[in-house]
């Protein structure tokens, strides 16, 4: 148990549950079942379920434990492939509107020791235009050129979600100022300009942006204020 997370093959985001169970097992706990990923003979990580089992001396003390190892991993990348689809937009590929207030409702219940988070509600200036004139299919074009650029200036732990015809939201746990999100703001604003002049149209989009204090608040609260700021 000292030298699992040098030594193992173990994924190093699965040791914690792993040697977790590994203390429980040890101090009694009569089953344990885990799933994590182990690297093969190639060196590719594999989700595992581990049913592990502690067996006791005739002093009543753990004496080993016994264990069978199955490989689920397709199994396991199947159930994630069907969950990605559930959470996502099936046009954009960001998170729809149900996963996004789950996500963020669960950040906002962890205090933010400085600084702010901050919420944008974006939406793509007379997107109705677009479809009258050049027709769904090139909207829905649009629409991903945008999911694009939201993908690449944002960072993996920010939250982007499509959450309705041409609106998006993006929010940004912080902590950060209020310069940093205007100007945030501003460069994507900027951006989302130039790839719709590129798509031959002379429009651009607006953005309607809150701060979260904090010491807290709801989703729904940030919510209309970034809608009203829209």
């Amino acid at each position: 148990s000292k030298r699992i997370r040098f030594v193992s093959h173990i994924h190093p985001a699965d040791i914690p549950e792993f040697t977790n169970m590994q203390q429980l097992l040890m101090k009694g706990m009569l089953y344990r079942e885990i799933e994590f990923r182990l690297s093969d003979a190639a060196g590719r990580y594999r989700w595992c379920r581990l049913r592990a089992s502690s067996q006791f001396d005739a002093a009543g003390k753990v004496s080993r434990v016994i264990g069978m190892l199955a490989d689920v991993d397709e199994q396991k990348r199947a159930e994630e492939a069907l969950q990605y689809q559930a959470d996502r937009d099936e046009l954009t590929q960001l998170y729809n509107r149900r996963t996004a207030r789950r996500l963020i409702e669960a950040i906002l219940e962890e205090p933010c020791v400085q600084g702010y988070r901050a919420l944008m509600v974006l939406d793509v200036d007379d997107f109705k235009k677009i479809n009258d004139s050049n027709g769904h299919m090139f909207g829905d074009s649009v629409l991903r050129a945008v999911a694009d650029i939201l993908t690449r200036q944002f960072r993996s732990e920010d939250i982007l979600a499509r959450i309705g015809g041409d609106e998006f939201m993006i929010f940004m746990p912080g902590p950060m100022e209020r310069e940093q999100g205007e100007n945030k703001a501003r460069i994507l604003i900027q951006s989302i300009s130039r790839i719709l002049l590129r798509m031959g149209l002379d429009q651009s989009c607006s953005i309607g942006i809150t701060q979260i204090r904090k010491d807290g608040g709801t989703f729904d609260r940030a919510y209309r204020k970034a809608d009203e700021a829209l």
